[in-house]
């Protein structure tokens, strides 16, 4: 059981608000600086970077599908 009255314990405190900013600047961090780093500046086979780009490609088949029929065809009736 909690110790937390009903009240409180759905109420986001500063605390709660602090870590969330914390944990979210820790991933962008690891996304976009320090993830492509290690991956370019280590030693990987090419069997490994082969599943790599396997892996990776239908998530991006998927949103070049999305989004450049947007950008080619912009107006409505290109779209029909």
């Amino acid at each position: 059981m909690s110790t937390i009255p009903p009240a409180n314990r759905f109420r986001r405190s500063d605390d709660d608000a602090g870590r969330k900013r914390r944990r979210m600047k820790a991933l962008l961090r690891l996304m976009f600086f320090s993830g492509p780093k290690v991956l370019l500046t280590s030693r990987i086979s090419g069997t490994c970077a082969l599943v790599m780009i396997l892996l990776c490609s239908p998530a991006l088949l998927f949103s070049a599908m999305l989004t450049l029929p947007a950008l080619i065809f912009q107006s409505p009736q290109q779209n029909a």
